[in-house]
């Protein structure tokens, strides 16, 4: 029942961001002539800010999949990430291209642009609120009832961010192009979880 209603609440939240998106992404692209869709798959470093009962950073290498939609002067592209040992992402994300060209180079130009999106991860050095003063034998021992019970830990595996993202467009061919991009995202609603960031590298075909 709580699983169902988590989904349910999550459902709820996810149509009214991209209710949101969409008008927004509509409002963008009314004024351009010219929109390019294009999809992608992208390959992303993620820096996780953990805060349990050690302040430490996990590493993550996550696999994507891309739409958007792209004019002279915007983009919008919707990312789904995933990751079999419990990371999973979706990403509404909307860049200003900066310039036509970088350096006098035509086939390179830089971006930047924001993010929001959703989160679900789940991490055993999540396990345990830093604010909580529990030794670890009394630690171990809720572990090992919990298991014997077949119970688990109350723990956030969820949330939502918000961030920052600059980059360059290299176009490689005239329908392909390679995205080389940083972000930042800051976490909330997710408890012991506190920012993401780092390198995302995307190929784009346009169609």
């Amino acid at each position: 029942m709580i699983l169902l209603n988590y989904f349910k609440l999550w459902g709820v939240a996810m149509s009214r961001v991209l209710v949101l998106f969409f008008i927004l992404f509509s409002s963008l692209f009314s004024e351009e002539v010219e929109q390019f869709p294009f999809i992608g798959v992208t390959v992303s470093t993620h820096t996780i800010d953990i805060q349990s009962r050690d302040s430490f950073s996990n590493d993550e290498v996550i696999a994507g999949i891309r739409y958007g939609q792209q004019t002279l002067r915007w983009r919008t592209m919707f990312t789904y990430e995933f990751e079999q040992n419990g990371y999973k992402s979706f990403n509404i994300e909307i860049d200003r291209i900066l310039k036509d060209d970088l350096f006098g180079l035509t086939k390179i130009r830089p971006y930047a642009g924001l993010s929001l999106g959703f989160i679900d991860y789940v991490n055993d050095n999540l396990a345990f609120d830093t604010n909580t003063t529990v030794s670890e034998d009394a630690q171990k021992t809720d572990q090992k009832d919990a298991e014997d019970t077949d119970d688990s830990y109350d723990i956030d595996t969820s949330g939502y961010f918000y961030g920052i993202n600059l980059g360059l467009i290299v176009y490689v061919a005239d329908n392909i192009d390679l995205d080389v991009g940083y972000h930042y995202y800051d976490v909330q609603d997710f408890e012991g979880l506190n920012n993401i960031q780092g390198l995302t590298f995307s190929l784009h075909y346009f169609y």
